[in-house]
């Protein structure tokens, strides 16, 4: 999970599909360092690795329109455009579809 300088917090949520919910992962763990622009996470704790995947990894994304960047770049903001973050949302929608994002065993 990120940290602030006091204490633990949840990561933010980037989208629901079908029951299931996918979070941002964190720079170096914290909020201060920015969310994650590939990486994210099927689990609320954002640092268990074995639930984390790159976007650009997932079948669907070698497809993709926009050019790959190096592994977790953090632009500065406004670098995205609200049609590449629709294209991330809609490769992760169709990867959770096909089965390719696994989920850990809720409670």
């Amino acid at each position: 999970m990120p940290f602030t300088p006091q204490r633990l917090i949840k990561p933010k949520k980037f989208l629901q599909h079908k029951g299931h919910s996918i979070y941002h992962t964190y720079r170096d763990d914290e909020v201060e360092g920015g969310a994650l622009t590939f990486t994210y996470t099927t689990s609320l704790d954002d640092t268990d690795i074995d639930w984390q995947f790159d976007v650009r990894e997932i079948p669907t994304w070698v497809r993709s329109p926009f050019p790959t960047s190096p592994l977790d770049y953090q632009g500065p903001k406004g670098t995205f455009t609200s049609e590449e973050i629709r294209h991330i949302r809609a490769t992760i929608k169709q990867a959770i579809d096909s089965g390719e994002i696994q989920f850990p065993d809720l409670p």
